[in-house]
């Protein structure tokens, strides 16, 4: 599998860092998925920064890291095979923690890594959330999809409420 490296603009000991972390990153996406490809038969794709992917027939995930604006986000999400992204929206881990479980949900926030012990501590952390909430969607649970098509709709349904109404934002609905 060849590896695509970080093209950053920054120089020397940045740059160096950024490369260490980004393949720090790959290693530890195929230890802590590999679950995708044994329990779920996804095969492992090409990685292109800020992405690592993994393709069955009928999903995409992407778990990123977003080392190249030097932000250190870290997160993943998922598509439908075959699906226009800019028409078919990705799913990310908070979504598809909402469908077990708002109240977590509510409280996940995508971390920033940066240190290769942080990065190591939250790609498992990662990985273990969606072995936990993501099976019926790695299965490509039709049920799920609308499910989370419902979430989305009421979501914006809510926004424009309270945008209207002037109220507080909440992220998910109960």
């Amino acid at each position: 599998m060849k590896r695509v490296g970080i093209t950053k603009r920054a120089g020397g000991h940045r740059r160096r860092n950024n490369m260490e972390l980004w393949d720090k990153f790959v290693d530890l996406t195929l230890q802590d998925f590999s679950f995708l490809e044994r329990d779920f038969q996804f095969v492992r794709k090409e990685e292109e920064p800020p992405f690592v992917f993994y393709q069955s027939d009928k999903i995409e995930v992407g778990i990123y890291y977003g080392i190249e604006r030097g932000h250190h986000e870290l997160g993943l999400r998922i598509v439908k095979a075959g699906n226009d992204s800019r028409k078919s929206p990705s799913i990310g881990i908070g979504a598809i923690m909402a469908l077990s479980s708002w109240q977590e949900a509510e409280k996940y926030r995508s971390p920033f890594p940066k240190t290769e012990e942080e990065l190591a501590i939250e790609v498992a952390a990662l990985a273990g959330k969606l072995k936990r909430y993501g099976e019926k969607i790695l299965r490509c649970d039709q049920e799920q999809f609308e499910r989370l098509d419902r979430l989305r709709q009421e979501r914006i349904d809510e926004i424009n409420e309270r945008a209207h109404l002037n109220l507080p934002k909440r992220r998910f609905r109960r």
